[in-house]
């Protein structure tokens, strides 16, 4: 789906407003030759270019839903209905009813731009590029345009998974040249520093969790498995088997098979020493855990699975399965190489 906003203090009426992925670089199809009536769209089933029906308006700041399939599909994903479907609401659409995915997660161009129906030219309204460069658009040259951003110079956000979503930091559009452009207001809007006014964000109906309902950290409110289902988290180890901890040292507690998580806060490796290395884990509320594991690889472990915030790399989580005793009188996983 697509969320367009409206930032100004009036109404906007959208009736002459269209939105597009379609480019074809390759044979120069591009959506400003749209007053020509050729080769203003790329013609590929994974495409689209449609136009806004008329009367639709944007209020002053709100916001616009736009599904991009049907609102019955659009429904199954999301708990709202959107304001409009691109199926069955936009008007003068050039679009392959079978295919699904029409935004690809890697690499693309998403344009809002505006035509009349008799003037020359067409006024761009938006304009937003990720992945890479491979599907931008450089007006310069072409009849009753001023030049655009080189394609080269042109800045782009980096792909996201299929469980994020792109969203603007603010209206801002940093680094846009606001005067000699193509835009319906005169910005040059191929010249927005798109990779520091967006931010990449976790798609909104997406609860990730553990969905094992016998699992020490089931989730009920999660609605997509994380893989990261657990035997006993830290905290329940210390209030299960607190009285492990009166229990002499060289004797101890033995559960084997328990599996738990945490986040990363220490590692040690003693292995120069003859010794084991040591991951100590902690979670939400300051337990921690060591897990003590002899001839082990972390590069190549199958044991222990790391699971890393792909836009966050500074925090790691390890899911580890181990046998559960006591060390020094604090807990430990013994973790086979």
């Amino acid at each position: 789906m697509v969320a367009i906003v409206n930032p100004t203090s009036a109404i906007v009426d959208l009736s002459d407003y269209y939105i597009t992925d379609a480019v074809d670089t390759s044979s120069n199809k591009y959506y400003y030759n749209l007053p020509s009536g050729s080769d203003y769209w790329s013609g590929s089933a994974l495409d689209f270019i449609a136009r806004f029906p008329e009367n639709a308006t944007i209020g002053s700041g709100d916001t616009l839903f736009l599904s991009l399939h049907t609102k019955e599909m659009f429904e199954e994903v999301y708990p709202f209905s959107p304001d409009l479907s691109l199926f069955e609401d936009m008007r003068d659409a050039e679009i392959s009813f079978d295919f699904l995915d029409l935004l690809n997660d890697q690499r693309g161009v998403l344009i809002l731009f505006q035509w009349d129906g008799s003037t020359e030219v067409v006024r761009d309204v938006d304009y937003f590029l990720w992945g890479d460069n491979s599907n931008s658009v450089d007006k310069t040259g072409a009849e009753g345009y001023n030049p655009d951003t080189p394609v080269e110079e042109q800045s782009f956000i980096y792909a996201h998974g299929e469980d994020s979503t792109y969203v603007r930091i603010s209206a801002e559009e940093i680094g846009e040249n606001t005067t000699g452009g193509n835009g319906i207001t005169g910005h040059n809007e191929t010249s927005e520093n798109l990779s520091e006014s967006w931010q990449i964000i976790l798609s909104p109906h997406i609860i990730y969790g553990c969905l094992n309902e016998s699992a020490a950290n089931y989730n009920p409110d999660a609605n997509t498995d994380d893989g990261k289902c657990v035997d006993l988290t830290i905290q329940q180890i210390y209030s299960q088997y607190e009285d492990a901890i009166t229990i002499p040292c060289d004797e101890g507690l033995s559960i084997s098979g328990t599996t738990t998580m945490g986040l990363v806060v220490s590692y040690q490796d003693k292995s120069s020493s003859g010794g084991p290395k040591i991951i100590t884990i902690e979670d939400d509320n300051g337990y921690q855990l060591d897990a003590v594991i002899w001839e082990w690889d972390p590069m190549s472990s199958e044991t222990i699975s790391q699971y890393v915030d792909h836009y966050n790399p500074t925090e790691y989580y390890v899911l580890i399965e181990g046998t559960l005793g006591v060390y020094n009188c604090s807990f430990q996983l013994e973790v086979a190489g």
